[in-house]
C-alpha cells in the first residue's frame, strides 16, 4: 500500500470521526427530552435492530441476485461476500452500541435524554455510510467505520468517566 493510499485512509477515518462529532452536536438539542431516559433508550434500540433486519434482507437478495443459493456448494460472488461482511460487521457494532445506549439511558437524567436519539441517528447513519462505502470499494468503508466507533467509544468513555468521577 502506498503512502498516498494510507494518507487517504487516514483522512477518511478522521473525516468520519469529525462527522460523527458534528452530527451529534447538531442533533443533540434537536430532540425533546423524554420522561424516562431508560425507557427511551430501550425504545430506540429498535432502530439499529431494524437496520440489522434490513441488511439481513439485503444478504438474502444478494444471494438470489448472484445465484449463490446453496451456502455450502455455490461459489459466493463479490456482491454476496460484501453483503455478508457488511451485515456481520453491523451486527458486531450493534452488539456494542445497544448495551452502551441502555447503560447511558440508565445514567442520564431525563432532561438530557435528547442525546439518546441523536446518538442513535448518528450510529445508524454511520452504519449506512459504512455499507455504501464498502459496496463502492472495500477501502471506502473507513469513514462509516470510524464514525460508528466514535459514537460507541464516546458513549463508553462518558460512562467510564461518570463511574470514575
Amino acid at each position: 500500500m502506498t503512502r498516498q493510499q494510507l494518507a487517504a485512509i487516514a483522512l477518511g477515518n478522521l473525516a468520519g470521526v469529525a462527522a460523527a462529532v458534528a452530527g451529534f452536536l447538531l442533533l443533540d438539542r434537536a430532540f425533546a427530552p423524554a420522561d424516562d431516559a431508560f425507557v427511551l433508550a430501550a425504545q430506540l434500540i429498535a432502530v439499529p435492530g431494524a437496520l440489522v433486519l434490513l441488511l439481513s434482507v439485503c444478504v438474502m437478495a444478494a444471494r438470489g441476485l448472484t445465484g449463490a443459493y446453496n451456502p455450502l456448494d455455490d461459489p459466493e460472488p463479490r456482491l454476496f461476500r460484501k453483503s455478508q461482511r457488511i451485515l456481520a460487521n453491523t451486527v458486531e457494532q450493534t452488539a456494542a452500541f445497544v448495551p452502551l445506549l441502555l447503560a447511558l439511558g440508565a445514567t442520564l437524567p431525563a432532561a438530557d435524554s435528547g442525546a439518546l436519539p441523536a446518538l442513535t441517528v448518528v450510529f445508524v447513519a454511520s452504519r449506512i455510510l459504512y455499507a455504501i462505502g464498502y459496496l463502492i470499494h472495500p477501502m471506502g468503508r473507513g469513514f462509516g467505520m470510524s464514525a460508528t466507533a466514535t459514537v460507541s467509544a464516546g458513549i463508553a468513555g462518558f460512562l467510564v468517566w461518570t463511574i470514575v468521577a
